[in-house]
């Protein structure tokens, strides 16, 4: 069901740009996605209009403190990719999800009511209705994509909803449980230069001076004030399992090796781990820094008890990825790659959200469209 007063939140858009995004010559009706072979399809004027939708929500969003001349040509996320084709991506990987979730909703018993159907007609309605014939064209917007749109966002969420409530999701204590530890740390790599301007390797009477003082602070009675007298900075944090393996794998990687792990290093963590509560740790060294740490709790609740929920969700989130990733090998996707870069995001767009229902009326799913002027 819907959340009626949130269904029709529409954002108003003017097109700025001269230049027709409609003036690339490919049909509407034209296969962007062939799923198995030719016996269905995702069409270019559907995927061209979620990706000029797409577009004109992130310049509504960024584009008061974004240079939207140069924002879709930068990689912002220096993997080699501009934010155009990043987005692009996402927004294939996104029908696709839609796509073999709706396949399958009879799996799972999920529908759209007919009351439901009349609402999506409705709100289409009311976006198209919001907007210039300028607009309409520029985002290549119709009653049937806007209804389709709708249709399939409301089966994705039903979907997962009801794929993830199936997943062995329990998390024992042992799982779940977060120590939490204070530590100081010194860099031994790369120090910043004195005057800011840049950086410079830390020398080894500097290094010497570190060992010298983490020594000292490993042999406190009481680590807070030790490292109070010192000048020293102290950094809390709490870990678990999860990011003990995490560190754990990140530290048996080979060298040069891409690595996502953000965390604190194995030789931290694990000395850590060995610890009894209240007690302070050896001098611990890796390649680029020295530590010296204090296990504060053996259970931080708090932290626990977010872990939990997180753990739990995670496990939701790999149920569901296995679910449609079985769900995807079914068939086969062939995207049109050429037919796909005639989408271009050179027009831009501006305007404000704005909601056109006003009704109150009770509801459980959410959704929210864009309007263009």
């Amino acid at each position: 069901m819907y959340k009626k007063n949130k269904i029709a939140a529409l954002a108003l858009v003017t097109a700025l740009a001269a230049t027709s995004l409609s003036a690339c010559g490919a049909s509407k009706d034209a296969a962007l996605v062939k799923i198995d072979g030719n016996k269905d399809k995702i069409s270019y004027g559907y995927a061209a209009f979620t990706a000029y939708y797409t577009q004109a929500m992130y310049e509504l969003l960024y584009g008061q403190s974004t240079n939207l001349d140069t924002m879709w040509s930068t990689d912002y996320s220096g993997e080699g990719k501009d934010m155009e084709v990043q987005v692009k991506d996402q927004l294939l990987d996104s029908m696709k999800e839609e796509y073999f979730l709706a396949k399958h909703a009879a799996d799972y018993k999920v529908k759209i009511t007919d009351e439901e159907e009349k609402k999506i007609k409705e709100t289409a309605k009311a976006f198209l209705d919001a907007n210039s014939d300028e607009g309409i064209k520029k985002l290549g917007a119709s009653q049937e994509y806007v209804e389709k749109m709708l249709r399939d966002e409301t089966i994705r969420r039903r979907m997962k909803k009801a794929i993830e409530a199936e997943a062995d999701s329990t998390v024992t204590a042992e799982e779940a449980n977060q120590k939490s530890y204070s530590y100081v740390k010194w860099d031994t790599g790369i120090k910043q230069t004195e005057d800011g301007s840049g950086f410079a390797p830390v020398s080894d009477d500097e290094k010497a001076e570190f060992k010298a003082q983490a020594e000292k602070l490993s042999q406190a009675a009481d680590f807070e004030a030790a490292a109070g007298e010192m000048n020293l900075t102290i950094t809390n944090g709490h870990f678990g399992q999860s990011e003990l393996k995490d560190a754990k794998a990140d530290s048996e990687k080979k060298e040069g090796e891409a690595s996502s792990y953000t965390g604190n290093p194995y030789e931290l963590l694990s000395a850590v781990d060995s610890l009894a509560e209240g007690q302070i740790s050896q001098v611990i060294e890796t390649k680029d820094a020295i530590y010296v740490a204090k296990l504060t709790s053996l259970k931080d609740e708090e932290a626990t008890a977010t872990e939990m929920e997180t753990l739990e969700q995670k496990k939701k989130d790999d149920h569901y990825k296995e679910v449609l990733d079985a769900y995807e090998a079914e068939s086969t996707w062939v995207v049109d790659e050429k037919l796909w870069d005639k989408v271009e995001f050179i027009d831009h767009f501006k305007g404000t959200l704005y909601d056109t229902d006003t009704s109150n009326e009770e509801t459980t799913e959410e959704s929210s469209e864009n309007a263009a002027e």
